[in-house]
């Protein structure tokens, strides 16, 4: 056991090229009725050149999306979500000089969620399997999957009343990825937030630690977060 949990958290523990980021998150969430809700969120990320040392995180674009959403809540507290559809756009730099190299691609992804209280702690679980195809544009492009395991924990810090007050949170999520028919790590994100909640909105800031697998390098991604969450 104890060799098994050394494996899977090796890559934790590995030196590698590290990266300063800033992402954002607006979520909008429909609910239809008990049992139906729909979304959509875009999302604007930015990065620091960290070929060249750059500590700017608003220096270059990193990510551009947008995000469909579908949840359908069924009695015994499961939640099964699917995106139906995703497009993103990334800017990777190539080298000190800020020359950024552009992927474009589709995702599609479904899964299941489940929350429970111990106390006041809401305890929230999520799995999913997304599919993602990379560098739709080109003739070069290829397909990925992943799956995605997150757990987090939400810390009630001061309730003003029910739909209203302060939280920390604090989850992990565990990437791994399956291409050509090989598994491997991916990446896992720790990320940390307060968040501040109200009755139809809660804004999130913190920050999120990742250590990534690319091309057999590890990148190591200092991310600092705003998101909003909005239900209409």
């Amino acid at each position: 056991m104890k060799i098994f949990f050394f494996i899977l958290f090796l890559p934790l523990f590995v030196n590698g090229q590290t990266h300063k980021e800033f992402w954002s998150k607006v979520n909008i969430t429909k609910q239809l009725n008990n049992r139906w809700d729909v979304g959509i969120d875009v999302q604007y990320r930015q990065q620091s050149n960290y070929k060249a040392l750059d500590k700017d995180i608003f220096h270059y674009p990193l990510t551009r999306s947008i995000r469909s959403w579908v949840y359908y809540h069924s009695k015994n507290k499961w939640t099964i979500v699917a995106s139906p559809l995703a497009y993103f756009v990334s800017d990777d730099i190539k080298n000190d000089l800020g020359i950024l190299k552009k992927t474009e691609e589709i995702r599609f992804m479904g899964g299941l969620m489940k929350g429970f209280l111990i106390k006041k702690i809401k305890i929230n679980n999520r799995l999913l399997a997304e599919h993602r195809i990379i560098d739709v544009n080109n003739a070069q492009q290829y397909s990925q999957w992943r799956y995605r395991l997150q757990n987090s924990l939400t810390i009630p810090l001061h309730n003003v009343n029910k739909t209203t007050g302060a939280n920390y949170i604090l989850s992990n999520e565990f990437f791994i990825k399956s291409q050509a028919n090989v598994f491997s790590f991916d990446q896992e994100r720790l990320l940390n937030v307060f968040q501040w909640k109200f009755k139809h909105i809660d804004v999130d800031i913190g920050y999120q630690w990742t250590i990534q697998k690319i091309n057999k390098s590890n990148h190591h991604r200092n991310q600092w977060l705003m998101m909003t969450n909005i239900i209409i």
